[in-house]
């Protein structure tokens, strides 16, 4: 990844890696959240940009109301 910043993980052990929908029911059991919450990992559009991680001064929290919403 380029650049510092903090990297979260999403683990579910009751996801599946063959799920891609990232809806409630059917996502992965283990991905990253992106700070920009755009899932460019998932779709295959890069392998990592600065706006991936979360860091200052764009993406410095990760809670209920944020995108992406931590639920």
């Amino acid at each position: 990844m380029p650049g510092p910043g903090l990297a979260i993980w999403h683990v579910d052990e009751l996801g599946n890696n063959e799920y891609q929908q990232r809806t409630s029911r059917h996502h992965y059991e283990c991905s990253r959240v992106q700070g920009d919450g755009k899932c460019d990992l998932e779709n295959g559009i890069d392998n990592g940009d600065e706006h991936d991680l979360f860091q200052s001064p764009l993406y410095t929290s990760y809670g209920r109301n944020t995108n992406p919403a931590l639920r």
